[in-house]
């Protein structure tokens, strides 16, 4: 049977950082992927005005500006500032902020193809080589008729007249894209400035250019040194702005002189899913943890041990949380999890029919969380882009390209904080807290392995103190306040941890719209897929990322079910 050890085991308590919901939030189903998050600041709103910053701040005056360019430079007027082209490379008509906006004639360069993708079309639509690779569809019950495909007697049916067929987008349709008969139909793009050439679209020669490109150097801001901002007020000044803010429109010498660039995604709510609702499988197999009681107190004397609590005192919390509100025990959570991932190793031949109907819910649920992470940092990615074009064009019609030289007036989404938020803070402690027990529950001494990559072993302690905190108080209480001091434990582990999860998920923060636009739409694909937890914990990063899922999805309130109290009676 498997051991699966977590590297991070903030991955896990990410859950406690970000939303509290309602108890009217959306129940997990495959729909989350149809909510709608926004951008609380520095976005657009959702009739597309740009909303204002996230705040503000001074500008910090630097020196006076001097008169000319450096020697081997050359002023561009847009952005009020001094640039160099490379030895060899001259300037070109593309914006001097773009990488490549100096080029020299080069022979012949080659390079391959980007592969996209498969073609494809939307469900019932069918392809059409026109215009390389075309996507159409008929009216229900009509077929191709020998027409063309744009004329009005495309489709006919049997005793109907014909009718035209309807357009629904190119089978490649990202911008420069192209279609390749190769397996059925594959799309490719060639690099900026490359045309494709006669070979094969896989050889390494694939696409040509005759230029060679690279970025401008900016050398001054109109003689300010390169990052500070030049203004006219008192003859020609120069001044910068703190650390992730860029100039505003507003006066240099304002309180409002510098914007935050952030943008804030506030993501919607959901509910999450009670250890008591995933299924008969589940009620079964907690019922029998319960009444053999075994792994219950094996676990507790585990986190008595990672926490320093006397082994007594530990045993007495957790029954105390399992007799007054079974569905909120970490403890439980954390068995429950630790069956879901042995059971998704073992053979299917060797699987109960509960652990086959617990799998197949929690396999369900991982699926829901990715669409929801994917489809959320979609909405984030495309309000991001509307904002930043507003943003920038308001900018150059006041005051030129020199307010946004340096960076952009609206920074790209932070994809931590939205996988971070995917775990709501007010949803209960059974998912997250749960999760980050597994680490010091399993055999082997696993509480330390996971952390020795990062240098810090006393994390787990920390953590195991947490949940100790947090059981005594849900032994009296029907609610969890504990958040604070979970929170501090796990405030040291979130970065690392959220990574962890972005890599998997294929969600990078990249700089360049292309790619990240690109890594998303391949996250979206992965959510799209069903998932095989097997396969998952095979990954590299699978069992954090399955641990990080059970803290986003666990944590609902439920009582006990007639049919979990008549298993619980069997045993």
């Amino acid at each position: 049977m498997g051991i699966f050890r977590p590297k991070c085991l903030g991955i896990l308590l990410l859950g406690l950082f970000i939303l509290g919901f309602d108890a009217g939030a959306a129940q997990a189903n495959s729909a989350w992927k149809q909510l709608r998050g926004h951008s609380a600041c520095g976005g657009v709103d959702q009739r597309g005005n740009l909303q204002e910053p996230c705040g503000f701040d001074r500008a910090k005056f630097e020196s006076k500006a001097v008169g000319k360019c450096p020697k081997g430079s050359f002023f561009d007027i847009g952005t009020w500032a001094c640039f160099s082209c490379p030895k060899g490379f001259n300037r070109n008509a593309r914006p001097v902020t773009s990488p490549r906006a100096c080029d020299k004639p080069i022979k012949g360069s080659t390079t391959k193809a980007v592969f996209l993708g498969k073609v494809s079309c939307p469900s019932g639509a069918f392809l059409d080589p026109r215009n390389g690779g075309e996507c159409w569809k008929c009216p229900s019950g009509y077929g191709r008729t020998a027409a063309a495909v744009d004329k009005w007697n495309a489709c006919g049916r049997v005793g109907k007249k014909a009718v035209s067929a309807e357009f629904k987008g190119k089978a490649c349709n990202a911008e420069g894209a192209f279609r390749d008969p190769r397996n059925g139909g594959e799309c490719w793009k060639c690099p900026e400035d490359h045309l494709r050439t006669a070979a094969a679209v896989t050889a390494g020669n694939a696409c040509q250019t005759n230029l060679d490109f690279e970025p401008a150097t900016k050398t001054a801001a109109l003689t300010c040194p390169a990052g500070q901002h030049f203004d006219f007020i008192d003859g020609g000044t120069c001044w910068s702005c703190p650390q992730d803010t860029t100039r505003s429109t507003s006066g240099v010498k304002t309180a409002k002189a510098c914007r935050i660039k952030k943008m804030r995604w506030v993501l919607p709510e959901r509910g999450k899913y009670s250890l008591l609702s995933l299924g008969r499988g589940a009620e079964d197999i907690l019922a029998k943890l319960i009444a053999e009681r075994t792994r219950i107190d094996d676990a507790a004397k585990a986190a008595a041990k990672a926490s320093g609590e006397p082994e007594a005192e530990a045993i007495t919390n957790v029954w105390k949380v399992i007799d007054a509100n079974p569905s909120e025990s970490p403890v439980l959570s954390a068995l429950l999890a630790q069956i879901v991932m042995e059971t998704a190793v073992k053979p299917a031949a060797q699987r109960t029919a509960s652990e086959k109907d617990l799998l197949a819910i929690v396999a369900n649920l991982i699926q829901w969380n990715r669409q929801f992470v994917a489809y959320q940092s979609k909405q984030a990615f495309d309000a991001y882009f509307v904002a930043a074009n507003k943003a920038n064009a308001i900018a150059l019609s006041k005051m030129g390209a020199a307010s946004i030289y340096a960076g952009g007036v609206i920074a790209p989404p932070d994809y931590n904080e939205i996988v971070g938020g995917a775990i709501q803070m007010g949803a209960g402690f059974a998912g997250p807290v749960g999760a980050a027990m597994i680490t010091f529950i399993k055999p082997v001494n696993a509480a330390l392995l996971p952390y020795r990559a990062l240098q810090a072993a006393k994390k787990a302690a920390s953590a195991a103190k947490v949940a100790g905190e947090v059981a005594k108080t849900a032994a009296v209480s029907s609610s969890w306040t504990g958040a604070s001091a979970a929170m501090a434990a796990a405030a040291p582990m979130v970065i690392a941890a959220a990574a962890a999860v972005v890599v998997t998920m294929e969600m990078d923060k990249l700089l360049k719209t292309e790619e990240m636009e690109g890594k998303i739409r391949q996250a979206i694909d992965i959510s799209n897929r069903p998932v095989d937890i097997g396969l998952l914990l095979q990954m590299k990063e699978g069992p954090d990322e399955f641990l990080f899922h059970w803290a986003a999805v666990i944590g609902g309130k439920a009582q006990p079910s007639a049919n979990f109290k008549t298993r619980l009676a069997a045993y």
